[in-house]
């Protein structure tokens, strides 16, 4: 018999789709945007290049750092059904 499809296996499908859609944002949007962010230094660097280069890279951390938080939530949610 196939089980009936509940929340928590919505839950389970939604964490990896919307991490992916934050990661392609930041990797595809910042870059894009990096030109029109040029005509400010920072530290004697432009700001496209500032944030291509760093921000990028913190966006990832705190995206990987947060889908961990998450799923650690979910299967902790998950162990105390049991």
């Amino acid at each position: 018999m196939r089980e009936q499809p509940n929340s928590t296996s919505e839950d389970h499908a939604r964490l990896p789709v919307v991490a992916l859609l934050l990661w392609a944002l930041v990797a595809f949007a910042i870059p894009a945007l990096s030109q029109a962010l040029n005509i400010v230094d920072i530290f004697a660097l432009p700001l496209g290049y500032f944030m291509v280069a760093q921000g990028a890279l913190i966006a990832f951390v705190v995206i990987s750092w947060a889908s961990a938080r998450w799923q650690d939530r979910r299967d902790a949610r998950r162990a105390g059904e049991r």
